[in-house]
């Protein structure tokens, strides 16, 4: 057995990083544990695979292997040493049997290898590939944006046909590391940029009612925002939200922008229509004329039958009810990296909020219960209008800051204000005490904790650059576009036994 990072160390260069993740896991008893490193163990006499490459952790455990379909084109290359490879898993994998778990290859080329590389000669369609592929990894030095890359590597390799050398292989292997290395520069920035920005809010004059405080944020300049607003642009036939096909999906939904500029579906918005009313996980910007699959979380368990073919942006979940949403959205990204909301914590959640107002739904429907206690809700929107200059607002029960929720512009503010303050007057109406009127002090140190605990997810869902809010205290998610925070919600992490 040859362990593939066996290589003088002085003689070979970082070509790279190839994300992959360990294969047959099931035929070894190893486990590698996150940011654990491993070793790479070449097993060419394997009757199933002449090119296996096996996985080892570092007490020596046979773990896995790489995919069949990565190592087909790796072995030879460690076969000739031309390269030398070191691995590990990344520190966000999670240590349960039923997970993919990802693996990192750092790969280094030896003085054959970058010779191999970079051979000018092309002599057969194959070479002209791999001088294609050279090309475009050449480029990625000069591209700062990581979409680019991405963009870059889709069009070369649907230029491309089979076979192509190995070599060929690893380069395009190399490209999305890459822009991963862009994202994670770009996320950074993007939260250096938040708290900046958040500086320049000014806070107005609190508003009072019964147990809530509502304090108006303000910027200083207010250009026009640079998107369209999901419900907006669904009044304007500009855009179109239904399932993703006759079959439907639970947790995905079709989203048409049919509009010559981006389309904001912040989250926590309730799309209703199609098979069942569903609530957006994730604060997306959608490119202009295009289509995008939203992940989404259903808020009404008992139907499964089309009332219309096209939604409606008409309601907003409640404060609770989003926060815990978004506990299970933030841990299933960091797992699967796919936006996935907990269903059945979800619906427990619509029924707890029906059951505490008494109200009784055919199918389940949160959005039922909104529309039988706005009668109730009212004396609370009368009370607590903020003003029209206001972009957002912080929303208060005495000493506890129960939430934020921001935007770029007050006009878009103004079009979801009617929506959004039912999230937070319809968790105060179900808690009666009263308090006191919550002191500004208390709001400036809450969007001071917003700003310490943003850090980046990487990549975004749509356009834009995301960040996430998830330190014990505070639970949420921001996206910023052309400098500018087009949507900030963020909630005080309360412990889940208090939650409805």
């Amino acid at each position: 057995m040859t362990n593939a990072a066996d290589t003088n160390a002085s003689d070979r260069q970082l070509l790279g990083e190839i994300e992959t993740r360990i294969a047959g896991r099931q035929y070894h008893d190893g486990y590698v544990e996150p940011s654990e490193p491993i070793n790479l163990v070449r097993e060419p006499d394997n009757p199933h695979d002449s090119h296996a490459l096996r996985i080892d952790n570092r007490q020596n455990e046979p773990a896995g292997y790489l995919p069949r379909n990565v190592a087909a084109w790796l072995a030879p290359l460690l076969d000739a040493e031309k390269i030398a490879v070191e691995g590990y898993v990344p520190c966000q994998a999670e240590r349960e049997a039923s997970r993919t778990i990802p693996l990192r290859l750092a790969v280094f080329a030896t003085p054959t290898g970058l010779d191999a590389l970079h051979k000018p000669a092309i002599d057969s369609l194959p070479d002209v590939c791999h001088g294609l592929a050279r090309w475009a990894y050449e480029q990625t030095r000069r591209i700062r944006d990581p979409e680019l890359i991405h963009d870059l590597t889709r069009r070369v390799r649907s230029a491309m046909r089979e076979p192509l050398l190995p070599e060929t292989h690893l380069l395009l292997a190399l490209l999305p590391a890459i822009a991963r290395e862009l994202h994670v520069a770009k996320g950074f920035e993007a939260a250096v940029l938040l708290r900046e920005l958040l500086g320049r809010l000014m806070l107005g004059r609190p508003q009072h009612y019964r147990n809530l405080t509502v304090l108006p944020l303000m910027w200083p300049d207010t250009p026009e925002p640079p998107y369209e607003l999901i419900q907006t642009a669904i009044e304007r036939k500009e855009a179109e939200v239904g399932e993703v096909d006759e079959d439907g999906q639970v947790s995905r939904l079709r989203v048409t922008n049919r509009a010559g500029r981006p389309l904001l579906i912040p989250e926590g918005a309730i799309l209703t229509g199609a098979k069942q009313n569903r609530m957006v996980n994730v604060t997306v910007l959608v490119a202009a004329a295009s289509e995008f699959a939203l992940p989404v979380t259903c808020v009404e368990q008992g139907r499964w039958g089309y009332h219309s073919k096209h939604m409606a942006a008409a309601a907003c979940a409640s404060t609770s009810l989003r926060r815990r949403n978004l506990r299970a959205v933030h841990r299933n990204r960091e797992a699967t990296g796919q936006a996935d909301g907990d269903q059945r914590a979800v619906w427990q959640s619509v029924a707890a909020c029906l059951q505490c107002f008494d109200i009784c739904s055919e199918t389940a429907s949160f959005t039922d219960g909104l529309t039988a206690v706005e009668d109730r809700l009212r004396p609370y929107r009368e009370h607590l209008a903020p003003p029209s200059e206001a972009a957002g607002v912080v929303v208060a029960r005495g000493e506890e800051v129960v939430g934020v929720e921001l935007f770029d512009s007050p006009r878009t503010f103004a079009a979801t204000w009617p929506q959004r303050c039912a999230a937070f007057f319809l968790d105060a109406l179900a808690d009666q005490s009263t308090q006191q009127e919550t002191d500004v002090e208390h709001a400036k140190r809450f969007l001071d904790q917003v700003a310490d605990c943003a850090r980046p997810r990487i990549p975004a869902i749509g356009l834009g650059d995301e960040l996430e809010f998830r330190n014990g205290h505070i639970i949420g998610g921001a996206l910023l576009f052309d400098g500018r925070v087009c949507h900030l919600s963020a909630f005080s992490a309360a412990e889940p036994s208090k939650e409805g």
